[in-house]
């Protein structure tokens, strides 16, 4: 099992924006550090990364923040969540 584990530079700079744009989305509760070290640096995984990616194109399909919160946080499995999601989708499409 891959255990890669990057700083928020790394994260920043695999996704293609600033550390800035990911602090601010931990900010907004969008991301966080799968773990911290002794003296408090966060590390992400790759798990993290493919959570900020689905941000990014969330946002370039014109997704608030606030829709791309909810949309991040509905689980797979609850049915009421695809619901929701689905509603999200519906409202931008039209």
């Amino acid at each position: 099992m891959n255990k890669t584990k990057y700083r928020i530079g790394d994260l920043a700079r695999k996704a293609q924006v600033t550390v800035r744009t990911v602090r601010y989305y931990e900010s907004l509760n969008l991301i966080k550090p799968n773990s911290r070290s002794g003296g408090g640096q966060g590390y992400y995984c790759e798990k993290d990364l493919v959570y900020l990616k689905r941000i990014l194109e969330l946002k370039e399909l014109d997704f608030s923040l606030d829709e791309i919160k909810i949309i991040i946080n509905l689980k797979e499995e609850d049915q009421s969540g695809d619901k929701r999601r689905n509603e999200l989708l519906h409202q931008y499409r039209n």
